[in-house]
């Protein structure tokens, strides 16, 4: 992997020239993020009323992410740390692959990456609000069925609510 050219938070930024494979912090790549979820997560469900201007994208402990391959910007995600008093969860949301990158085991690679910066984070408990066509991709990940508090608003469409327990021991070596 090449060297980083500066760092935002714990999230390395990387030229995107110079990626194989990577998340990186979305804030240098606002166009691509937004578009990307537009498209993939409300246009192809005919929705509209996409917000790239939601007050969750900068709220302090959100980790807005994009995942480049081969250099190109092909999908989304972003890391909500909730708080508790127990072990540290964190929210997985707006996971998108761009459509003509999708089957390409891109989803799980990103994913992948994801639970690897949320176990640095110090995370035990990733929880998704799954929409229906996604819950096989999310339970092939491990994620089960768990009700969960979300006081996200606009859930949309009927989700399923899931939760995976982050295990060491399984993510070394996948990233």
């Amino acid at each position: 992997m090449p060297a980083a050219t500066h760092t935002h938070g714990q999230v390395p930024t990387y030229r995107l020239s110079d990626l194989s494979e990577a998340i990186v912090d979305a804030s240098r790549y606002w166009p691509y993020y937004h578009t990307i979820r537009r498209e993939e997560l409300f246009e192809a469900r005919g929705k509209s009323g996409y917000n790239s201007h939601h007050p969750d994208e900068e709220k302090e402990g959100n980790h807005p992410l994009i995942f480049i391959a081969d250099g190109n910007p092909i999908g989304t995600v972003r890391l909500d740390m909730l708080s508790s008093t127990v072990i540290k969860i964190a929210a997985v949301r707006m996971f998108a692959i761009t459509r003509r990158r999708q089957g390409e085991g891109h989803g799980r690679a990103l994913h992948d990456r994801l639970e690897w910066f949320a176990f640095s984070e110090g995370v035990s408990l990733l929880v998704i609000n799954a929409a229906k066509s996604a819950v096989d991709f999310y339970s092939k990940l491990g994620y089960l069925p768990s009700a969960w508090q979300d006081s996200s608003t606009g859930l949309g469409d009927e989700v399923f609510q899931m939760a995976k327990l982050i295990q060491p021991s399984k993510i070394i070596g996948r990233v």
